[in-house]
């Protein structure tokens, strides 16, 4: 008998914020985007949120939980304050086993507030990342290969009966493909441990984000986020 296969390990999470998620809902061209990755020792979270077009400045983010969509719960983890309608957060925190159960279950979402939405603007619901690797929006997986040494990703895409691939990633890195932008396709992404930064690449504009721990830097990332991330 052919051996059973491992269980998939959950330790990639995404959402996408949106004033309509809040409790009660706002009314915002407010958007953002959040990734979570847990550690192989699964007691540690590192996380990336981008936000831009809220209505007033970031006055404060954070992480929520336990709660499922549509209910409100406490504060767990604190993503501080950039300020501006645009900007990059980042951070490290320890998790316990429960709050890793939590995670998993769907009870975590970030909730980014502003100057005029104090209670919060833009929000969204963590969720195991979707990797089925659909690099071309069909609704099937596509054959798909890493090759660490260069960073290079080779898709058979199965719509166009075409061989298509891209470059995003250095040695070390790990790979964290997931539909970021919503447009069914799903997107190249890795996680580099060396710098603790994620690194996308959206399939609908082929716009490059990262992570960025300079003002400047994560303006002008923001700036391309906006680009790749309206719906």
């Amino acid at each position: 008998a052919s051996p059973s296969p491992s269980p998939v390990v959950q330790r990639f999470f995404a959402t996408r914020l949106r004033g309509n998620q809040e409790v009660p809902p706002v009314t915002t061209n407010g958007r953002g985007v959040g990734v979570v990755r847990l550690n192989g020792a699964e007691n540690q979270i590192t996380v990336f949120v981008a936000f831009f077009r809220l209505s007033s400045a970031q006055v404060a983010a954070h992480i929520h939980g336990p709660a499922a969509a549509g209910t409100n719960g406490p504060v767990l983890f604190d993503l501080g304050v950039v300020g501006g309608t645009f900007g990059v957060l980042n951070g490290t925190f320890p998790v316990t086993p429960v709050q890793v159960q939590q995670l998993r279950a769907g009870l975590f979402y970030i909730n980014v507030h502003s100057a005029n939405v104090p209670s919060g603007e833009i929000r969204g619901q963590l969720r195991v990342g979707h990797r089925r690797n659909d690099f071309d929006s069909d609704g099937r997986t596509d054959v798909s290969v890493y090759r660490p040494s260069d960073g290079m990703w080779y898709m058979n895409c199965s719509g166009y009966n075409q061989l298509a691939w891209g470059q995003l990633g250095i040695p070390g890195d790990t790979t964290a493909p997931a539909d970021f932008d919503g447009d069914g396709a799903t997107d190249l992404g890795v996680f580099r441990p060396s710098d603790g930064n994620f690194y996308l690449r959206a399939t609908s504009t082929a716009t490059a984000l990262t992570t960025s721990r300079s003002t400047a830097q994560a303006r002008a990332h923001c700036t391309s986020c906006e680009a790749a991330m309206t719906v």
